[in-house]
């Protein structure tokens, strides 16, 4: 699963470009250093015609559970709760160009430290391009 270091960047930018040609404002939050840390970045956030959409990116190879920390899906539901937005986890599926992108509201929470995209869920949930 993506999210730290190169890989996980380049996923995030992959998303970021596709709602860029899709008309939306996009911005890519900083993800580590200390402030990153104490203030609630959501890993990318998407703006048009005063739509908001937030996101937590992940990737994977094959179409399997995906595990957040609990940490992650705190600072994306909070800062899509100030924003107004819509808080999504963005699932890339490698080596098929596609982004799934499941409601926030739909994930589950499996212990104090983490949660869980079920692997129904994704396979159920809605192409970035229908939802955008």
């Amino acid at each position: 699963m993506g999210g730290i270091g190169a890989w996980g960047f380049s996923h995030e930018r992959d998303l970021a470009r596709k709602l860029w040609s899709m008309g939306y404002a996009v911005i890519r939050a900083p993800t580590s250093g200390r402030k990153a840390c104490v203030l609630k970045y959501p890993d990318l956030v998407a703006i048009k015609n005063r739509r908001i959409l937030v996101f937590e990116i992940k990737a994977t190879r094959s179409l399997s559970d995906i595990y957040i920390p609990r940490r992650q899906v705190e600072k994306l539901l909070e800062f899509a709760k100030r924003a107004g937005g819509e808080a999504y986890i963005a699932v890339k599926v490698i080596g098929s160009g596609k982004w799934i992108l499941i409601k926030a509201e739909d994930i589950v929470k499996v212990s104090e430290s983490r949660f869980k995209v079920p692997v129904k869920i994704i396979s159920t949930s809605s192409l970035l391009e229908d939802v955008v």
